[in-house]
């Protein structure tokens, strides 16, 4: 419980943002703003998941690392991981923006709807990095025992940190849907910087042993 908990809750801290967002864009009573919410949202979701098949993909291979007690060929599935998420993102931005018209045009009709879709994609096009980017990391942490630390780190950036500076855009600056969004993506950079430093400051070898002894203990 003490290893499954932590990693349910990360997924669960982060998903609930979500939907307080989704709750904030209807409380702004402006429709408008509520359906260029609900566009991107849906949108972040497709992409969101394809980094959740690398995140499990990490958690695979470096726990089976893990397991074998094989610190070294973890760390390299870790760089392998960063790097196919890097690649999938290359693609998704590329075709992103080059049919960003299209996007747009894709949820309706309305002029005006097209242009604040056409400025959140913008913002969206920086925010799907660190989004993406989250999950490979978390991918890695899991299996090394580092989900707890990973859930202060959410909780703390997400929800102390986020939920309050998001609020302020966008209903104090009055700019809405975008201030969710910009709020959003500053929470998600700050945790991904958070991830990198758990990541940087873990002893691999030293916790792959500890999983590796306590495997053997309990078979």
């Amino acid at each position: 419980m003490n290893i499954v908990l932590p990693i349910a809750g990360c997924f669960y801290t982060e998903s609930l943002i979500f939907e307080i967002n989704a709750i904030f864009a209807a409380l702004f009573h402006i429709p408008l703003q509520l359906a260029a919410h609900v566009a991107l949202a849906n949108t972040s979701t497709f992409f969101y998941f394809i980094a959740v098949g690398v995140n499990v993909t990490c958690t695979t291979y470096i726990g089976i690392s893990a397991g074998k007690n094989q610190p070294i060929a973890a760390v390299k599935y870790a760089k392998i991981g960063i790097g196919i998420m890097v690649l999938i993102l290359i693609i998704e931005e590329f075709f992103f923006f080059i049919f960003r018209d299209a996007w747009s045009k894709a949820f309706g009709h309305d002029s005006e709807l097209q242009s604040e879709l056409l400025f959140l994609h913008t913002i969206y096009m920086i925010l799907l990095v660190p989004d993406s980017l989250q999950n490979p990391f978390m991918g890695i942490l899991k299996p090394l025992n580092k989900g707890g630390s990973a859930l202060k780190s959410y909780g703390v950036i997400y929800y102390l940190f986020g939920l309050p500076f998001t609020y302020f855009l966008a209903f104090k600056l009055e700019l809405w849907t975008v201030g969710l969004w910009i709020g959003f993506l500053v929470s998600v950079f700050i945790n991904d910087l958070s991830l990198v430093y758990i990541m940087v400051r873990t002893d691999w070898k030293k916790e792959i042993e500890d999983i590796f002894d306590r495997e053997n203990q309990n078979s």
